[in-house]
């Protein structure tokens, strides 16, 4: 079954396999195509909105049982394409098996910017966006930053851009490619065990896990664009099987299309293009995405005004960048590399939470004993810790490099935790 448009879905039973917020948006846009749509859940009382009157609601162990009854059947990205295909093996009928995130890319009315990578995909795609912004493009940021995609689908229009900031599991049965891929660094040990018993997706090595990530550029073809890391090994190896046009980005090479030095000027063909350090910019790593997100801007042909004033409005002042709030619950990841990255950039405090914060503090005290190490209980905790020792001009920084789920909903919840906490102390 081919879905080349919304008629598609009309009279076509349909299941989304996990009531997460992704799924969740595609309703109202099944019903109005015409679509039964069954949510199917292994919660027992899943933490939903209440649905549409018409759609049925599967829950418990069982959920996965019977689907050969659907014509079609959405897969949330926390559920393990091993598990489903083990749902799936024995039925005569099989449905056609697809998720969001693929349905966006074969739908989506106007150009897709898909962002991936290790660490890094939600600040670049949100720079992105910036800098289309201040471009004049009408411009929408989703994906695993926490915004649905279907969430804005009826206000895309064909001049529009969609950044898709997207993880290995959105990524890894993909039958669709975005029309400009981006692939920041990859790094070995990441989502090779399960987040949580809530979502226990995993990798079961870091081949299956580059694979993930290389198919945001497998189904590319020479009329698109692939913009990746070129200091990083395995985003090499995804460039060098790709189809699309290549742009490299490196803060080693001046060979790269685009290339960043220490100090964060930004080289082009031989001519400098712009200082990151004068535009209020701090750290070899935000040089590095940044350097990224300008790549995609020049082709898609922004200016250097343009993109100039793009950066300053993702971040419109100077900051030293002080305070460093980390710690979550674990992705299998050594923290050895980070600890050497960050001894090296202007944290002068770390503050650590959750279930890895002995782990990050451990590989702190051996590689970056420069900085001091404070662990408190809770994301409150650590906020009023960074406030006090907060001086003016000082940046408090949210980047935990770690999952959420052992003290939040989602990634979105943690920010927006962080957020209320923060605004919270401007007002008292």
């Amino acid at each position: 079954m081919q879905i080349t448009s919304w008629q598609d879905f009309a009279g076509k039973n349909v299941a989304l396999l996990g009531a997460g917020i992704e799924n969740l948006a595609l309703i109202p846009h099944l019903l109005a195509a015409g679509a039964k749509v069954t949510v199917a859940d292994r919660g027992t009382r899943p933490d939903f909105p209440e649905l549409n009157p018409s759609v049925r609601l599967v829950t418990g162990d069982k959920y996965l049982e019977g689907l050969d009854q659907y014509d079609i059947v959405f897969r949330i990205a926390g559920l393990p394409v091993a598990t489903l295909e083990e749902a799936l093996k024995d039925l005569k009928i099989r449905p056609e098996v697809s998720s969001p995130t693929d349905l966006f890319l074969a739908l989506s009315p106007c150009q897709t910017i898909g962002v991936t990578g290790s660490k890094g995909k939600g600040t670049t795609s949100t720079m992105i966006g910036s800098i289309l912004k201040a471009s004049g493009k009408k411009v929408v940021v989703v994906g695993n930053i926490g915004h649905p995609m279907f969430d804005c689908f009826k206000d895309l229009e064909r001049d529009s851009f969609a950044i898709i900031e997207l993880s290995s599991f959105q990524l890894e049965d993909l039958s669709h490619s975005p029309d400009i891929a981006v692939i920041l660094a990859i790094t070995e040990n990441d989502h090779l065990q399960p987040l949580s018993n809530q979502n226990p997706n995993y990798h079961a090595s870091v081949n299956d896990y580059v694979a993930a990530k290389a198919q945001i550029t497998i189904h590319q073809t020479s009329q698109n664009h692939l913009v990746y890391v070129a200091d990083n090994d395995y985003a090499i190896s995804i460039a060098q099987v790709s189809k699309a046009k290549k742009t490299s980005v490196s803060q080693l090479s001046k060979d790269a299309d685009f290339f960043v030095d220490q100090a964060g000027v930004v080289w082009t063909e031989g001519k400098e293009l712009v200082d990151l350090s004068k535009l209020g910019l701090r750290g070899q790593h935000v040089f590095l995405n940044t350097t990224v997100a300008i790549a995609v801007a020049r082709i898609l042909h922004c200016r250097e005004v343009d993109i100039a004033q793009g950066i300053i409005n993702f971040r419109p002042l100077p900051h030293r960048l002080e305070l460093w709030i980390a710690g979550g619950s674990t992705k299998g990841a050594s923290f050895d590399e980070l600890a050497r990255v960050v001894s090296k950039s202007t944290v002068k405090r770390a503050i650590l939470i959750g279930q890895e914060a002995a782990k990050i503090k451990e590989s702190l005290s051996h590689f970056a004993q420069n900085i001091s190490v404070e662990t408190p209980k809770t994301l409150a905790e650590a906020v009023k810790l960074a406030q006090k020792a907060a001086k003016n001009g000082d940046l408090i920084l949210l980047s935990p490099a770690c999952a959420s789920k052992d003290m939040f909903q989602s990634a979105a919840d943690r920010g927006d935790q962080f957020k209320r906490l923060v605004a919270e102390d401007q007002e008292s």
